[in-house]
């Protein structure tokens, strides 16, 4: 995980969803070989994109093409930003879509399944031992 860390953390883009702290907790108990527990701090969200398309959805609201503009530009500089450090994001989706109402902004977040070009697998990856 400290490889992910450090690639995001060097991410300077205000739409992809930022790490605010992480740190390791020592759980005292050996859960699937690791005694210790990565926790990861990100930043406060309000919804999703796939939230917002069922909201409107219910309400009969259209998209205004202002809407959808900022949308698609947030989207791009957030995949342009990831592209300039060599990274795929793999897993774009509206539930990996957020939406900061403080911010005003949407952000690309969800980098469980980011890969580096170049490499074979995902950057962070999840322990498939059951």
């Amino acid at each position: 995980l400290s490889l992910f860390f450090k690639i995001i953390a060097g991410l300077n883009c205000p739409n992809l969803h930022s790490i605010s702290d992480n740190f390791i907790i020592s759980t005292g108990i050996d859960l699937l070989d690791e005694p210790n527990s990565h926790v990861i701090v990100m930043e406060k969200v309000d919804v999703t994109l796939s939230q917002i398309i069922t909201y409107k959805r219910k309400h009969f609201w259209d998209w205004t093409t202002g809407e959808f503009c900022c949308l698609a530009i947030e989207l791009v500089q957030a995949l342009n930003t990831l592209h300039k450090a060599g990274i795929t994001h793999n897993d774009i989706r509206p539930s990996t879509i957020y939406y900061s109402i403080k911010k005003k902004c949407y952000m690309l977040g969800s980098f469980s399944s980011c890969m580096r070009e170049g490499s074979t697998g995902a950057i962070v990856r999840r322990d498939s031992r059951k």
